[in-house]
């Protein structure tokens, strides 16, 4: 078997094509990780300007009543991750500012997404892209003539006649196999962690352990199918057509055949429609602006009994600020349902790509890799739940401010510059590592199942080679 699988290792490797498409395949991921690792930090410095001028334009504002201010409002940029140059995930489609006001939860903006070309879908050109598509393809056209070549060559006629055992044969192939993919590979990986450690203060091992497991088993998982096939099949170009009808059924075919049956069965609802739904349920609450609103008069009478009085005159509180709280508290209750089941319709469909990714291993790593990266759609939505509770936070606190510090009718009450400095900006932690990977721990089982998969057939095909 030793001898088996040095003869396979020399083999692929003194290909001076096998050379060739190193180099290259390391010069196109190291030319991608340079330009990504450029752009995160040109998006960070832009991101942490502008948020440092939006905290600025708060801060600075000028003597006003509080609820005013609500309605100014400010912005919340999202901030980028340690690994979002490695793999962006879904980072271009859901937008990266959020937009903080009483009475509405607004959309994110800024998704570079909408100023792409059609092909976007592909996803973008990142080292994430081309170790998960172009990766895979390098290392069938390296391994498909494996068992096939030397059949077609009388090589395997002539091994096995020596007295190899075909079990010992195969197992040597698929080391040797895998050996060279990892060869072929692991360059282009160290290149990618040179450039990261030279430009990154804080380097996330734990994060970066689990990327490489993850595409350690998708290496191993596409070399031990190509392996299999080829051992399956009479001729070469009968393997290379089949797992290059693999590679696109995978890589193209699947993705987007599961995403179209994942939005068929979880439809999400149009824009139109979502603003019409909260319009309706908005006119069904109390109106904090609308004196003459009936809820308002509701609100009145329990404040009154509250504080113990029976005009609005007596009252130690400020009711018009009691009003455009509670009409807060409604909406922010109303937003935060109508946004959840939006949510959860979402979740729904990743949670049929993660089931499917059975199917084929790039959804796998796909899948795995975003999350790790915290450029998925779980981090995404923890970060704007996150936004959320700081824009009702912060609401509730300039309501609060008019509530105890004016009285009803006071229209001319204003707080100084002290007051919007004592409100404090948002704070945001990401995940631990267990809570990212905490929903797609099935996927690195599943690559690793694909790989396993692989294995076994060729060692089953022992059995039945022949020359």
């Amino acid at each position: 078997m030793k001898a088996i699988f040095k003869r396979e290792f020399i083999s692929l490797v003194a290909d001076g094509r096998f050379w060739i498409a190193c180099c290259l395949f390391t010069l196109l991921v190291g030319l991608s990780t340079a330009i990504s690792l450029k752009n995160d930090r040109a998006m960070e410095h832009l991101r942490g300007g502008a948020q440092h001028d939006l905290r600025h334009e708060w801060v600075s504002q000028t003597a006003k009543d509080p609820h005013s201010a609500a309605h100014f409002g400010t912005y919340q940029v999202k901030p980028g991750t340690s690994l979002s140059w490695f793999d962006p995930g879904l980072d271009p489609f859901l937008g990266t500012v959020n937009f903080l006001e009483a009475h509405v939860r607004s959309e994110f903006m800024l998704r570079p997404a909408r100023d792409s070309t059609s092909a976007r879908h592909l996803g973008y050109l990142s080292p994430a892209f081309l170790l998960q598509v172009i990766a895979p393809l390098l290392i069938i056209l390296f391994c498909f003539g494996s068992f096939a070549s030397d059949r077609e060559s009388g090589t395997l006629r002539l091994t096995l006649a020596s007295g190899v055992h075909p079990a010992a044969l195969v197992g040597g192939k698929i080391v040797g196999g895998l050996a060279a993919v990892f060869a072929l590979v692991l360059p282009s990986l160290g290149v990618s962690g040179i450039m990261m450690m030279r430009v990154s203060e804080e380097i996330d091992l734990a994060r970066l352990g689990l990327l490489l497991l993850g595409y350690g088993f998708y290496f191993a998982a596409i070399a031990s199918i190509t392996l299999w096939v080829s051992s399956r099949v009479l001729k070469s170009q009968s393997a290379l057509a089949i797992m290059i009808s693999f590679w696109i059924g995978m890589t193209f075919v699947v993705p987007r055949t599961i995403s179209d049956m994942a939005a068929a069965q979880h439809p999400l609802p149009s824009k139109a429609a979502f603003a019409q739904k909260i319009a309706e349920e908005t006119r069904q609450g109390i109106d904090g602006h609308d004196p003459q609103d009936a809820r308002r008069e509701e609100l009145l009478e329990r404040t009154l009994r509250e504080y113990g009085v029976q005009r609005i005159e007596e009252l130690p509180v400020n009711f018009d600020a009691i009003a455009l709280q509670a009409s807060e508290d409604y909406t922010s209750e109303l937003y935060q349902r109508e946004f959840d089941r939006v949510a959860d319709q979402l979740e729904a469909q990743a949670q049929i790509v993660r089931t499917t990714a059975v199917l084929a291993p790039f959804l796998a790593i796909r899948n795995w890799s975003m999350a790790v990266s915290e450029s998925d759609w779980a981090h995404h939505r923890r970060y704007a739940q996150a936004v959320e509770k700081y824009r009702q936070e912060l609401v509730r606190r300039l309501n609060t401010d008019m509530i105890q510090n004016s009285r009803t009718g006071d229209f001319g009450y204003v707080v100084q510059q002290d007051f919007w400095e004592s409100i404090p900006p948002m704070t945001y932690e990401g995940p631990s590592v267990r809570a990212s990977i905490e929903d797609v721990e099935s996927q690195l089982g599943l690559l690793a199942a694909w790989a396993l998969l692989g294995i076994v057939g060729c060692l089953r095909a022992s059995a039945r080679l022949r020359p």
